[in-house]
């Protein structure tokens, strides 16, 4: 398939994916597997409520927008253009949401470049079945990829997601390879004095969704001193989207627990706890919180915890605004670091 090709196949995916979200009545073949098999995959992973399946095809359907995905390639033309080969690019996809690793496809997919896919098992039930959608749309479409069991081989280049641990592994055993390693980052949200109740609606999307087990979560909060944690505690408070999951309460009765037994002070959200650390990460169920005068110490905090910050959530310009954190746009790269940069780099 040439580029253009590609594109109009993953703009009908995306029309196809707002039909199964949609609950359209008419429906192919694939597009009824994919439908039937979202409330099952809770069974294998029980992070992977229907909430959240639904949540991340709706991302993926934002990226195959015609509009968004015309505007990100066409920043990548004189590189299309000048590309004397294809590669074969080994992806180890993560698991900690539903199709997380579908961008890296996607870049792969239009530099024109073969996929070889190494499935998170903790995510393994999804991407054949939206991929199964595509090959109806263009039966060609199942040469540009290959799923694999075990080790990857016969690779070109390698794009690999993974914990701060398997990164190091990772690191290691990709280091004869052309490689982009991305390990454990997190996001912050910071609350002006003028945060008001419908920010903080938004914000507790950014938070809660997923149960907060993507980069792009918010796990820290930087809150203005004239800020009431009272009031920021009840507004939130609203926004229970969570605790209907064993997993996630079984997480906050745990981190409560150990939070009593050291005296650790907290605030008790109900569903979540609200904890004054200096620390970017935090627990499932724990949002950590410091308090700012001025914009100097907020500068401060993100030099020092850049290489660590995905995503920066606010109401000055240049930050994600609230409510937006999960929906990143084509050329929001994880890590900050460009994936079709590194495709096109011969």
């Amino acid at each position: 398939m040439d580029i253009k090709e590609r594109v109009a196949v993953l703009v009908s995916l995306g029309k196809r994916l707002e039909r199964v979200v949609n609950d359209s009545e008419q429906l192919s073949e694939a597009e009824t597997h994919l439908k039937n098999a979202i409330p099952f995959v809770f069974h294998s992973n029980q992070w992977f409520t229907i909430d959240s399946v639904l949540a991340s095809i709706r991302g993926v359907i934002k990226l195959l927008k015609e509009d968004e995905l015309l505007l990100w390639y066409r920043r990548y033309m004189e590189g299309l253009a000048r590309k004397q080969k294809h590669y074969k690019v080994g992806l180890i996809m993560a698991g900690n949401i539903p199709l997380v690793g579908f961008h890296d496809f996607i870049s792969v997919f239009l530099a024109g470049d073969h996929a070889k896919i190494k499935l998170s098992s903790d995510d393994k039930l999804l991407l054949p079945l939206v991929f199964a959608i595509a090959e109806e749309i263009d039966p060609r479409f199942s040469q540009s990829y290959t799923l694999v069991e075990g080790f990857l081989k016969d690779i070109d280049k390698v794009i690999a997601t993974g914990g701060n641990n398997t990164s190091r592994y990772f690191r290691h055993y990709f280091s004869s390879y052309p490689n982009v390693i991305r390990r454990s980052r997190a996001s912050m949200a910071v609350l002006e004095e003028s945060v008001t109740a419908e920010d903080i609606a938004l914000l507790a999307n950014d938070i809660f969704t997923f149960y907060g087990l993507g980069c792009r979560n918010v796990s820290k909060l930087m809150i203005h001193q004239k800020v009431d944690l009272i009031w920021l505690m009840d507004e939130l408070s609203k926004y229970d989207t969570v605790s209907s999951n064993h997993k996630y309460v079984n997480n906050l009765i745990f981190q409560k627990s150990v939070y009593l037994i050291d005296k650790v002070p907290f605030l008790d959200g109900g569903f979540f706890l609200l904890r004054e650390s200096p620390s970017l990460f935090s627990p499932i169920s724990v949002i950590h919180y410091e308090r700012f005068e001025d914009n100097e110490s907020i500068e401060h905090f993100i030099k020092d915890h850049q290489e660590n910050l995905q995503c920066l959530v606010g109401k000055t310009e240049g930050r994600v605004s609230f409510g937006q954190a999960q929906t990143p746009q084509l050329w929001d790269y994880a890590d900050q670091v460009d994936t079709m940069e590194f495709l096109l780099n011969d």
